[in-house]
């Protein structure tokens, strides 16, 4: 079967940004897949556990999963909108 191009379909994402010092609000805000071990931001993903570090943005995917975003890939890949837009 020959490689075909995909489209990502437009879909919105709730997020959260972690600076450094709102942990437990990430924590919080994440659940059961967001622990604090050792003074570091753990989030368990699909794709195994990742180490968020301030200025990263946690993002909710489309089928419940929790993943951080460098900055420069929130900056291309994303932009904030309104409640109700």
């Amino acid at each position: 079967m020959p490689a075909v191009l995909l489209e990502a379909l437009p879909i919105r994402s709730w997020s959260i940004l972690y600076d450094g010092t709102n942990g437990a609000e990430v924590v919080g805000w994440v659940g059961e897949d967001a622990q604090f071990v050792e003074g570091e931001l753990i989030i368990d993903t699909p794709d195994g556990r990742h180490v968020a570090e301030p200025g990263q943005t946690i993002v909710r995917g489309v089928i419940g999963e929790h993943y951080p975003i460098l900055p420069e890939v929130r900056a291309r890949k994303y932009r904030m909108v309104e409640v109700g837009e």
